[in-house]
């Protein structure tokens, strides 16, 4: 959903403002989504390493924390270059939080993942 929203705002962007905005937004949209497939193999690996080893490990909690320190210092890298648009890397970014309302929305409308009345899990 973000990749789709992000092609879209990208497009929409260069249509009626510039290609420059629509530069920033493309770029601050891979960042989220590179910045998710990361935190799913993360979250992969923290849950297979506490399987092994019979709970959480310092490893583990501290992956999550660093891997936002890494996004803060990318984000910084990019903007500070000057290079970047800077409102359309916002818009980018914001394609994020707009996927996650609208699969929440999505997933809320067809009930969930709840069994219906009267079923168990």
């Amino acid at each position: 959903m973000t990749a789709i929203l992000t092609i879209t705002a990208a497009i929409v962007i260069a249509v009626s403002l510039s290609d420059t905005i629509a530069i920033g937004c493309l770029i601050g949209g891979s960042l989220m989504i590179g910045n998710l497939y990361v935190l799913n193999l993360i979250g992969r690996a923290v849950l297979a390493i506490a399987r092994d080893y019979g709970g959480a490990t310092s490893v583990g909690m501290a992956a999550m924390p660093l891997k936002m320190f890494l996004v803060i210092g990318i984000v910084y890298v990019i903007i500070s270059s000057g290079r970047v648009d800077v409102p359309g890397f916002i818009v980018g970014i914001l394609t994020q939080f707009a996927a996650i309302f609208i699969e929440t929305w999505r997933v809320s409308k067809r009930g969930g993942a709840t069994p219906p009345e009267g079923q168990r899990a």
